[in-house]
């Protein structure tokens, strides 16, 4: 049941495409946007769209190009690679649970976890801009990472409020758990530090 918003939901019957494709559509941005829940083995694309959030509940890889909406991977084992994703919303913006997730382009704005990896999940993303125009919640981390692998290379910010990042990354690796205040512009995880 979905109160409030609306669910477009992707299932598998017996006589499927191998992939599902959604181009060219646009919701409003920054609200309550339409959710996308993949709960398909299908092959995901979401291309030139704004206002959607994409929920992995599947097995089937997602791909999203020029996309300004949330993405949830839910899923662990589920991989999704992004090109120039755009996030405009409060809270948690991009989320990986045991996925394996690729981003080359991403622009945040409003303030909450930019990308959160856990339950073992692998992300790489490269060339993400931060633009904190709200001002920055002490404490809050931009990246949060738990017992995963991250990447991050080319991180950069724009803040004229003078409240700008204050918390970069806060990983925890098993009992240890270690923060950056300083903005990175490379990041590898202690676990691929380590060679897992």
């Amino acid at each position: 049941f979905t109160e409030g918003k609306a669910v477009w939901r992707i299932v598998d019957s017996p006589r499927d495409a191998p992939a599902v494709i959604i181009e060219r559509m646009s919701n409003r941005s920054g609200g309550h946007g339409i959710e996308i829940r993949h709960e398909s083995k299908r092959t995901l694309i979401v291309s030139s769209t704004i206002g959607f959030d994409v929920d992995g509940r599947g097995y089937g890889d997602i791909f999203l190009d020029d996309h300004c909406g949330r993405l949830n991977l839910n899923r662990p084992g589920q991989s999704a690679w992004c090109r120039q994703l755009n996030t405009e919303h409060n809270g948690t913006m991009c989320r990986n649970n045991g996925g394996k997730l690729w981003i080359l382009g991403m622009k945040t704005e409003k303030i909450g976890t930019i990308i959160e990896t856990v339950n073992g999940g692998i992300t790489d993303a490269a060339g993400i801009f931060v633009y904190s125009n709200a001002g920055w919640r002490e404490g809050l981390p931009a990246f949060l990472i738990e017992n995963s692998a991250v990447t991050l290379c080319g991180v950069n910010e724009r803040n004229f409020n003078r409240q700008p990042v204050s918390l970069w990354v806060r990983e925890t690796q098993g009992s240890e758990t270690r923060e950056m205040k300083d903005r990175p512009w490379v990041y590898l995880s202690q676990l691929l530090r380590q060679g897992f």
